[in-house]
C-alpha cells in the first residue's frame, strides 16, 4: 500500500495532536477500516516518531559533546603539552589551526554517524541511552589524542 495515499495513516496524523490513540482508532474501526490494519499504521508511526526523537536527543548529545569536548580537550592538551615541554607557551597559532582540521572532522563524523546509524538500525530506548553514555568517552579520547598529535605537529613545524 503506499504510504502517502492510505487514509488510515492520513487520518491517523490529521488526528494523533488533538486525539488519543484509543479515539482514533475507535473512529477508524467504526468507519469500516481493518483493526489490523490500523494497529499495523499506528506501529509504524510510533516507530518512527521514536526513531526520529531519538535521532534528536544524540544528535544534540553529539553537538554538545562537540562544544564542550573541543573547548576543553584543545586546552588540556596545549597545558599537558606545555607542561611536559617545560615552556609555558607552545605553538599557539599553528597548533590551534591544526586543531580546528582535527576537531572539525572529529565531530563532524560523530554527528554524521549518529544521524546515519539511528534511523537506518532503529535505535530507540536503552541502545540509545547506551550510545550516548559510549559517546562521551569515544570523543573524548579522540580529541584528546587529535589535541596531542596536532601538539606535537605544531612543535616540529614551529621550531
Amino acid at each position: 500500500m503506499n504510504l502517502e495515499t492510505d487514509p488510515v495513516r492520513d487520518y491517523i496524523h490529521a488526528n494523533m495532536g488533538t486525539n488519543t490513540r484509543e479515539a482514533i482508532t475507535k473512529a477508524l474501526v467504526a468507519a469500516g477500516h481493518d483493526q489490523a490494519h490500523v494497529d499495523a499504521v499506528w506501529q509504524e508511526e510510533w516507530r518512527a516518531a521514536s526513531v526520529s526523537g531519538t535521532r534528536r536527543s544524540l544528535t544534540a548529545l553529539s553537538v554538545s559533546l562537540f562544544i564542550v569536548g573541543g573547548v576543553a580537550g584543545g586546552l588540556g592538551a596545549l597545558l599537558i603539552g606545555g607542561v611536559s615541554s617545560g615552556q609555558q607557551a607552545g605553538p599557539g597559532l599553528v597548533f590551534w589551526a591544526l586543531y580546528a582540521v582535527v576537531y572539525l572532522a572529529v565531530g563532524y563524523g560523530i554527528l554524521r554517524f549518529v544521524g546515519w546509524a539511528v534511523p537506518r538500525f532503529g535505535i530507540t530506548g536503552w541502545l540509545a541511552g547506551l550510545i550516548g553514555v559510549v559517546l562521551f568517552p569515544v570523543y573524548g579520547v579522540l580529541m584528546f589524542g587529535g589535541c596531542l598529535a596536532t601538539y606535537g605537529i605544531a612543535q616540529q613545524v614551529a621550531w
